[in-house]
Formats: structure tokens, sequence, C-alpha cells
């Protein structure tokens, strides 16, 4: 009997076969600007729960603003996108409670090496 291993990185939503997919954080630029939308969001609720520093969190959302202007230019600068990126990781990476919106940054950074 073959055996057959496969090993893989999954993220984002997952759906049935039969219907969307939607693995990897963002299919398209369209798609990583809705990400980074919500990742904005995401530290804002973070900041309001008071389970961010409000300061650094402010901060990390500046990063991701300027992420997120960026990608609507007409002509994105992948490296000073990703600089955001990686500026707003560093800013809260070692808070446990920003685990998740870590995880997202990397993700986004991810789909800017894809699309950029």
């Amino acid at each position: 009997m073959p055996f057959y291993q496969q090993e893989q990185k999954i993220s984002g939503n997952q759906y049935n076969a039969e219907g969307d997919m939607y693995i990897g954080g963002a299919q398209n630029v369209e798609e990583l600007g809705k990400l980074l939308e919500n990742l904005k969001q995401q530290l804002a609720q973070a900041r309001q729960q008071g389970t961010l520093d409000a300061d650094a969190s402010k901060d990390a959302e500046d990063m991701v603003d300027k992420a997120l202007k960026q990608t609507k230019k007409p002509a994105p600068n992948k490296t000073t996108l990703l600089n955001y990126l990686n500026t707003a990781k560093g800013i809260i990476e070692g808070v446990a409670a920003a685990s998740g919106i870590v995880t997202t940054l990397v993700q986004v950074a991810e789909a800017v090496q894809r699309f950029f």
C-alpha cells in the first residue's frame, strides 16, 4: 500500500472543496487590501480592549495603514510595503495577546511577495 504524506502550512479561511477556497490570506491585490483593513480593525480592537499597549497598537496600526495606502498606488513599492509590515510586526511581536495579529502580518508579507 503506497504511503503519501503531505506537509503544508494552511492559513486563512477554508471551506469545503465544493465552495470557495480562501487559503493563504489573500489571493489577489484586492483581497490583500481587505486583509490589511481587517488587520487595522484587529489592532484597534486590541487597543480598545486593553490587550495591547495603546501606543504600540497605534504605531503598528499606522504602519499597516501606510502599507494599505502603498497597495493602492498605481505601482506599489514591494520593499516599502514589506518594511511597513515588518515594522508593524516588530512593534507587537513580543506580546502574547498579539500572536494572531503577528500571524496575519506574516501572511500579508507572504502575499506581498507573490503579488508585487
